[in-house]
């Protein structure tokens, strides 16, 4: 017979945030931490594990985005005429800006740069978008922050 063991109560915690994480990111385990014991452990639980799932969603989001502008790259000597490459370089800079603000909700926000270039990279890390996307992306945050 195996030896009754009693339940433990299941405690989730966010991850630590890092120091140039965004206010939000920042902010909320204390936040969440605040209202544990006004909603009990289970509650709490499940809205971090919510909150978890949001995070991978996010993650995930920016990644398929990420997947869109990759297959947007067509090799230059394909491209017919001036008129073509503009067209093409409209439709990136489009997905491009979905792939910033994917990322900026991956990162729950715009006041952390080092914390949306982190998003940017993982976003493309693993996809074939152009060596210079996450500058690309990076210009683009700088302009949104003018």
């Amino acid at each position: 017979a195996t030896p009754h063991i009693p339940a433990l109560p299941l405690i989730l915690e966010l991850p630590r945030p890092l120091d140039d994480d965004t206010n939000l990111t920042k902010s909320l385990p204390a936040a969440l931490d605040g209202a544990r014991e006004i909603v009990g452990q289970q509650r709490y639980n499940e809205a971090i594990r919510r909150l978890l799932i949001s995070d991978q969603m996010a993650a995930a989001s920016a990644l398929e985005a990420s997947e869109a502008l990759a297959a947007l790259r067509v090799p230059k000597d394909e491209l017919r005429d001036r008129e073509t490459k503009e067209l093409l370089k409209a439709a990136k800079k489009a997905v491009r800006d979905v792939v910033l603000w994917r990322c900026c909700g991956s990162a729950n926000g715009l006041d952390s740069r080092e914390a949306l270039v982190r998003a940017f990279e993982a976003a493309t890390r693993q996809t074939s978008c152009d060596e210079n996307t996450v500058s690309q992306l990076t210009n683009g945050y700088r302009r949104i922050r003018e």
